[in-house]
């Protein structure tokens, strides 16, 4: 079921067969009659933990399955969604392999089958079953939508361009969660939100604008602003990234700088002009928070891949680049198009290098379903932490080598820590 096509269907006789696939076998003679499962006590629970981060009135993807009449409607793409291992999207690994995480969790085989049977059943059972679902807790704070100017993207096919946004006066001074509205636009690669702490940063940033006679800076790589630091990363396949209760990330001064990422398709491939974009940052804010957070790169760089490989791999292994002790609250992998699995191992100082454990892993990456995962239970790293990164990449794509870079044909190997100051330290 992916986010532009909610059209495919099963036949009621072919989620039967599946049923009976399912269940052939399990039953014989003499067996307890089989309850079937109805929405409120069996399906609600498997939709609040799996579906609703997404598909919830006024969520992050059009189709909405919060409701019992809403899920049986598309209850057959779901199934294919579901069977083809397409939904839940994100790349992290939420198995539980690597790290226990909020948000949506995988459903299980045996949850698959539930909602097999339901929809079986859905039409008989209707008129007794109970209408009930809660929405999950999303995010919170005052939320405050900054546009971006209306900006056409060059012809080339990576443009990064860099934005200043003042923030409004009913703001608070800390993050906690970020969302992004994508009014027009098909060609966007990534945001990155900086702050902008001081006036003399507001004034270069500006003046840096005001050189261009578009809305705008170029900027490609770093912002051109010495004094900005990174509060957020944006990609294809988030929705709201909402932190963690009583967690946020200081906004700081009285702008952002928001760097912008198009990636035109097929720029050079016709002679149509690219489409003027419209997006919108939206800014969830606090006063205060107990725990205040920022986001680090892990990355490896330099990097070259020969082409019309099944399998390139590539690792980096480094020091921590903490002078303390942190805390680990969450995790965003980032790689591009070619990108097969990326995973992060710890190990403290004394061990060999087979003895990493992981941190973090995605072994099904996908470019356009990236996510910010954050752990049930914080992470404690040590400053002697010894850090593995490992990437791979499918080749066959290519006639050429792909090397290291910001474009979109390039590609990268890069995981961001969301820590802060572990307490004590």
């Amino acid at each position: 079921m992916s986010r532009g096509d909610t059209t495919m269907r099963l036949s009621h006789v072919t989620v039967l067969a599946l049923l009976a696939s399912m269940t052939s076998g399990c039953l014989s003679h003499g067996a307890p009659e089989v309850i079937e499962p109805i929405w409120a006590d069996d399906i609600v629970p498997i939709v609040e933990s799996s579906c609703l981060p997404c598909h919830r009135a006024g969520g992050s993807v059009g189709l909405a399955l919060d409701t019992r009449d809403a899920f049986v409607r598309h209850g057959n793409a779901v199934l294919v969604a579901l069977h083809d291992g397409t939904m839940p999207p994100g790349s992290v690994d939420r198995s539980g392999d690597c790290g226990e995480y909020r948000s949506y969790k995988p459903v299980s085989r045996a949850q698959v089958e539930t909602i097999t049977r339901f929809l079986a059943t859905a039409e008989e059972t209707g008129a007794k079953d109970v209408e009930a679902v809660s929405t999950l807790p999303t995010a919170k704070g005052t939320a405050l939508a900054l546009a971006l100017p209306r900006y056409t993207p060059s012809t080339q096919k990576d443009d990064h361009r860099c934005f200043v946004v003042h923030r409004p006066a009913n703001g608070g001074d800390m993050m906690t969660a970020l969302g992004v509205e994508r009014l027009s636009t098909s060609s966007l690669h990534h945001l990155m939100i900086f702050s902008l702490p001081t006036a003399s940063a507001v004034g270069h940033a500006h003046a840096l604008d005001d050189e261009d006679e578009k809305p705008g800076y170029p900027c490609e790589g770093h912002p051109g602003v010495s004094a900005t630091e990174l509060l957020s990363v944006w990609t294809p396949g988030q929705g709201t990234i909402a932190f963690p209760a009583n967690t946020g990330v200081a906004i700081g001064g009285p702008a952002l700088l928001v760097q912008a990422h198009f990636h035109v398709e097929g720029a050079f491939d016709n002679d149509q002009p690219p489409a003027a974009e419209e997006v919108a940052v939206v800014l969830y804010t606090a006063e205060e928070v107990d725990t205040v957070m920022r986001p680090v790169p892990i990355a490896a760089s330099g990097f070259s891949l020969p082409p019309g490989e099944r399998r390139v791999e590539f690792s980096l292994t480094r020091p921590s680049p903490f002078a303390g002790p942190v805390v680990v609250h969450g995790v965003f992998p980032h790689m591009h198009t070619l990108g097969a699995s990326i995973r992060l191992e710890v190990a403290s100082e004394q061990d060999d290098e087979a003895a990493g454990q992981c941190l973090a892993q995605s072994v099904r990456w996908r470019f356009d379903w990236q996510d910010t995962a954050f752990f049930e239970e914080p992470k404690v790293l040590a400053p002697s932490t010894r850090l593995t990164l490992r990437c791979a990449w499918d080749t066959r794509g290519r006639d050429e080598v792909t090397r290291w870079g910001e474009g979109s044909l390039d590609e990268m190997c890069s995981l961001f820590l969301f820590v802060s100051v572990a307490p004590g330290a």
